[in-house]
């Protein structure tokens, strides 16, 4: 593929040989030991007769434990997609953003959170030596002929309210694909809210980053979910527009638990500020008290699901009734019927703490709503106690 690359010029060469060949990436990119890349990386330059000066290697893949080469150029940047075992795993920012591709080869995106897979491929030499960047022209000319698995559901939340249990339910299913919240979708979706990009050119980006994610690098890959963050609720129109045949899910919970988590553990859509005023909006949110404004934030995601249901598609489940929908319609919704196998895997995967696979499930409902004080009830009724009867309506 035609690249450049920001690395010492002796090494072109290696990496030229490495990047046309998808087996020899295959080769190196499963080596988690810094020795044995190396010495493997050696092997493979003898063998196609390139030179690999001596101590020019390895200062190419040492770690990067903060992960500071984020906001670095990348050592290769192509003007197309990489091969068929890459994703974008990171944008960079700019006016459009661009984005920075892993070898992650046919491993399922399986972890409770797509950034946990990210991090688990950079601790590759592999990842480090070869982190490729391309801008959007070429993020979109590729989807045009990208091999994708069928996109065929979306899963909005109004957070903490069991979103990470249903993607992982639907991933254990061996033909599902599920990406949990992908940064790169992330910030294309800020990117066409905030831009004065033509609205097409919007579409056609968030569309190619879909496509993109969705790659079908596993042969036995049927369906493709996408679990968004809490707030790209907020953004059901541009995602409608972009996919308007696509089904989808919005999750709800009881606030005050909805809270209880936030207190203990605040997400990016409950401080002020993270997000712009102006998708979230609420004015003047740094004098609104912490804890007023995650309500309003969780009411404005409420409403927002409501309106998106207006519209049609989709299917409202409360958060009580979360794993029998999980293993009954919402996988009827999404339009599939889980085989015997497919089934025990999923049925396997609501035993297990979403976020933490090792850890057994325990049900913390109760003691979220006994540990609530009265101004956090009061909140709750104020601003939510409309919007829940409405979602536990058409649940």
């Amino acid at each position: 593929m035609p690249v450049q690359f920001a690395t010492p010029e002796p090494l072109h060469g290696f990496m030229s040989l490495i990047l046309e060949q998808p087996e020899l990436q295959t080769r190196l990119a499963g080596i988690l030991d810094s020795d044995a890349f190396e010495v493997e990386a050696r092997t493979i330059a003898a063998e196609h007769g390139v030179g690999l000066p001596a101590g020019s290697l390895r200062a190419m893949f040492a770690p990067d434990p903060l992960g500071l080469s984020r906001w670095q150029s990348a050592p290769v940047m192509a003007a197309r997609w990489p091969d068929t075992g890459w994703l974008p795993t990171r944008s960079v920012a700019g006016d459009p953003p661009a984005f920075d591709w892993s070898w992650l080869g046919n491993r399922k995106t399986d972890a409770p959170l797509f950034e946990d897979d990210v991090r688990r491929a950079a601790a590759f030499p592999f990842d480090r030596m070869f982190r490729t960047r391309t801008g959007l022209d070429a993020l979109i000319e590729g989807a045009r002929t990208a091999d994708s698995v069928p996109l065929s559901g979306f899963i909005f939340h109004m957070s903490r309210c069991g979103s990470t249990l249903l993607a992982r339910i639907l991933g254990a299913a061996p033909q599902n694909l599920v990406a949990s919240e992908p940064e790169p979708l992330d910030a294309v979706i800020l990117w066409a809210e905030q831009s004065s990009a033509p609205y097409a050119l919007k579409l056609e980006a968030v569309r190619a980053i879909v496509a993109s994610l969705g790659r079908r690098r596993g042969p036995d890959w049927q369906r493709f979910f996408i679990k968004f963050d809490a707030w790209h609720i907020l953004s059901h129109r541009l995602l409608r527009d972009a996919f308007p045949e696509v089904p989808w899910v919005f999750l709800h919970r009881d606030p005050v638990e909805v809270i209880a988590s936030l207190n203990a553990m605040p997400g990016l859509q409950s401080v002020p500020g993270l997000l712009p005023e102006s998708l979230m909006g609420i004015g003047n949110a740094h004098a609104i008290p912490q804890d007023e404004y995650g309500m309003r934030v969780l009411a404005q995601f409420c409403q927002a699901g409501l309106n998106h249901a207006k519209q049609g598609g989709g299917m409202i489940v409360d958060y009580d009734h979360l794993v029998w929908a999980a293993l009954d319609t919402i996988p009827q919704h999404f339009g599939f019927a889980p085989g015997r196998v497919e089934r025990a895997a999923m049925e396997a995967a609501t035993k297990v703490y979403s976020k933490d696979p090792v850890a057994g499930f325990s049900p913390d409902s109760q003691q979220k709503r006994a540990g609530a004080s009265d101004r956090t009830q009061e909140l709750a009724q104020t601003h939510l106690a409309e919007l829940r009867r409405a979602l536990l309506s058409l649940a």
